[in-house]
């Protein structure tokens, strides 16, 4: 009984998560003239990709989605780097401060993102980067590198022994090169865990892009599907609205069934 009904509840909560999908998958595919009838119907009658190749005409959405993982790789190898170091120097180099240093970092993950985007906005502007890919990886990565350090904390603490660390200082090797060829390699899961994490974040967000970027060379896909709504804002544009929004989500997917299997690696040594 208990085991049908954990299936029940299981199936009941994927369900629940994944019907907006669905309906946005089943939208891009309808013709024209299905997605006004009401009551709506759960199933197509005939399924059309005309919203599929009319969409990338329709704006440039090659150049959105470029930008948006330009600055998603530029962000996963900023944020990645900063607290791979951060996180072996507070699990490696033990002090009275290191609590200190947990601390703040745990901090930071508690304020809200809006209540600092008026500061960075302006720190942005003296240096330059509005309208800029730099800009938005520099302010993603803020939000990313407390997160990936409480993560890469976790890992490193539990993932192999420190054994293998101390045999290679006595042959040796530096605390940096130990780092560049033991704990890296050993610690692939944990980093394609924090490099994913940050890419879903970066690539997901929109406020900070809506305020950072107003041109078409540097803005990315999530501002400029949501312009485009803005701009034809009626029913006959829906099925190129959920064609826009498979193309976004289609790499997102696909990069995190992938990976799936590290990221349960790595998850599970947070609270270590």
């Amino acid at each position: 009984m208990t085991r049908w009904l954990r299936i029940g509840l299981g199936t009941i909560i994927c369900s629940y998560a994944l019907l907006p999908l669905y309906w946005m998958v089943l939208s891009a595919v309808r013709p024209p003239d299905e997605l006004s009838r009401v009551p709506p119907s759960w199933l197509p009658n005939s399924i059309s990709f005309r919203n599929f190749t009319e969409i990338w005409t329709a704006l440039p959405l090659a150049r959105y989605l470029a930008n948006s993982a330009i600055v998603a790789a530029g962000t996963a190898l900023l944020a990645v780097t900063i607290s791979a170091l951060a996180a072996y120097s507070i699990v490696r180099f033990r002090s009275r401060w290191s609590g200190a240093v947990m601390a703040f970092v745990l901090f930071t993950l508690t304020v809200p993102t809006i209540v600092i985007l008026v500061p960075f906005y302006q720190l942005l502007t003296t240096l330059g980067l509005l309208e800029s890919r730099t800009g938005l990886a520099l302010s993603y990565s803020v939000w990313a590198i407390p997160f990936n350090t409480l993560l890469l904390r976790g890992y490193f603490h539990s993932a192999y022994p420190t054994e293998i660390e101390e045999a290679a200082l006595v042959d040796g090797c530096s605390r940096l090169s130990v780092l560049w060829r033991i704990v890296l390699p050993l610690s692939r899961p944990g980093l394609l865990a924090a490099a994913t994490f940050t890419v879903l974040l970066a690539w997901n967000e929109f406020l900070w892009a809506s305020v950072i970027t107003t041109g078409d060379d540097v803005r990315t896909a999530t501002v400029g599907i949501q312009l485009f709504v803005g701009q034809f804002g009626n029913n006959e544009n829906l099925g190129l609205w959920m064609a826009a929004a498979v193309c976004l989500t289609v790499p997102v997917v696909v990069g995190f069934l992938t990976l799936q299997k590290h990221l349960v690696t790595a998850y599970s040594g947070v609270g270590r």
